[in-house]
């Protein structure tokens, strides 16, 4: 992902606080009102973590690697590293491996955390 120290596209911010203003005032209206219109998706359940990409077309993409915990995606992507690793060295793309291992290493826990 980018770095976006100066300005944050609009698609990465997550309001946590109320603000105030016609716009935030709208936007509560319109939230209240989906609850209305799609009773299903108020509930809660078990969360879901996915490992997301960013879509160079703005937005982004979830991947199919996900678990019940944030630490269950992270192993459930790097058990896929691992696989393109073990594709890419079979393949005879030596320097490809190597660099699926170390994206598959950064999924692994780290000791004491």
């Amino acid at each position: 992902m980018t770095g976006y120290e100066d300005e944050v596209p609009s698609y990465l911010m997550v309001r946590v606080t109320p603000q105030d203003g016609p716009i935030a005032a709208f936007c509560e209206q319109e939230a209240w009102q989906a609850r209305e219109r799609y009773p299903k998706l108020m509930g809660m359940g078990v969360p879901e973590f996915f490992h997301a990409r960013e879509r160079e077309s703005g937005g982004w993409e979830l991947s199919d690697y996900g678990g019940d915990t944030p630490q269950q995606a992270r192993d459930s992507l790097g058990s896929h590293l691992r696989m393109r690793a073990k594709k890419a060295e079979e393949g005879g793309e030596a320097k490809a491996g190597q660099k699926w291992m170390a994206a598959a290493l950064r999924m692994d826990r780290e000791g004491g955390r």
